[in-house]
């Protein structure tokens, strides 16, 4: 990820195509600089394509629960840079990388974690996060390379932030503290500065 942008990515599961351009246009107004929208929400890749042709020249943009190298193929071919899986598969990682993508593969275990770096992954998801809480990322994060950049994603909330960061994570998605389906634009933005703000506190 770029120096200059928050580790922030905004997850905008079961967004609807006409939500796409309000909302997105919030969460960058907020200072979000990498936005996902899930497989399964409605019309995704109709979604994807327009919120890639809105903010792909001033945004990281792409799918979240990419589950085949099919949906990656499909996922270039909307513009989207950026992909999240909720677990880690070597293919899913090789094929994003072959198309210079960003890719989070989703990860539990120091196992899975160390197969997805080995894959080539540089960003891990740490799935479900606030599940398994700060302590086990702290105890995973003691044996994983330095270069290895986790992010905690699933039940992480404002007041989660600091301590998620304090035990190892460098960045985070959030999905239903910042937008839920049919949520107002100047809602999302407001809980999106938040967020922002709060991140910036920690960088």
């Amino acid at each position: 990820m770029s120096e200059d942008n928050l580790p922030l990515i905004a997850i905008l599961r079961g967004i609807t195509l006409q939500e796409v351009e309000p909302v997105s246009k919030a969460l960058f107004e907020a200072g979000v600089r990498y936005i996902e929208i899930p497989l399964n929400s409605p019309d995704p890749f109709a979604s994807i394509e327009v919120l890639t042709g809105l903010m792909g020249q001033q945004a990281v943009c792409g799918a979240g629960t990419v589950m085949s190298v099919t949906d990656i193929e499909k996922v270039a071919n909307c513009g989207g840079k950026l992909i999240v899986s909720p677990h880690i598969n070597v293919d899913l990682v090789a094929a994003a990388l072959a198309r210079d993508m960003l890719v989070f593969p989703g990860v539990a275990t120091v196992t899975e974690a160390i197969t997805a770096i080995d894959a080539g992954a540089t960003h891990l998801k740490l799935f479900p996060a606030g599940d398994l809480g700060a302590g086990y990322l702290k105890s995973i994060h003691a044996v994983l390379p330095a270069s290895a950049s986790i992010y905690a994603v699933g039940g992480i909330g404002l007041d989660d932030l600091g301590e998620f960061w304090n035990a190892g994570a460098r960045g985070f998605g959030i999905g239903g503290g910042l937008y839920r389906p049919g949520m107002a634009a100047s809602r999302v933005f407001e809980l999106a500065t938040q967020y922002v703000r709060a991140v910036e506190c920690l960088t």
